[in-house]
């Protein structure tokens, strides 16, 4: 079987004034249920020296990564985000969406208008690498029916 995707990761920052549980139900919520083990937790510091935690889960297995495109494609975020594909597919043929955490944790995903976000990076296996190619392959395999 062909690859389509070469990962999904999806990057969490939890701020100082965050409650980190919070944070990793909303990312667990988005993801469909992954297990606890398959986030990784990073610490690091913001400018003015405050704590930052990063929580990043990478979906890497193609089963997998279909499994999860076929859940957001019936969720609003994900057929809102293809409204303007041009401009969330890069040059690195990267799919980028932004999902606002609060709406994780009630269980509706919604695009990030503001505040703190999930940051979604889906990246297209196209040979040659090519951006028409990337966009192909993305209607076409991740694309929700319209």
């Amino acid at each position: 079987m062909p690859r389509f995707f070469h990962e999904i990761r999806m990057d969490a920052f939890v701020q100082a004034t965050e409650d980190e549980e919070k944070v990793l139900r909303a990312l667990v919520s988005l993801c469909g249920g992954i297990e606890a083990g398959g986030i990784e937790r990073m610490e690091t510091e913001g400018v003015h020296s405050n704590p930052i935690i990063i929580l990043r889960v990478r979906v890497r297995k193609e089963r997998e990564i279909r499994e999860l495109l076929e859940r957001w494609k019936g969720m609003k975020f994900w057929r809102e985000s293809f409204n303007d594909v041009e401009d969330r597919l890069d040059g690195d043929l990267v799919f980028h969406v932004r999902v606002d955490k609060s709406s994780c944790l009630e269980g509706e995903p919604s695009l990030w208008k503001s505040g703190e976000a999930i940051d979604i990076r889906l990246k297209i296996a196209a040979y040659p690498a090519s951006r028409d190619r990337a966009r192909s392959t993305l209607m076409e395999h991740a694309a929700p029916d319209r």
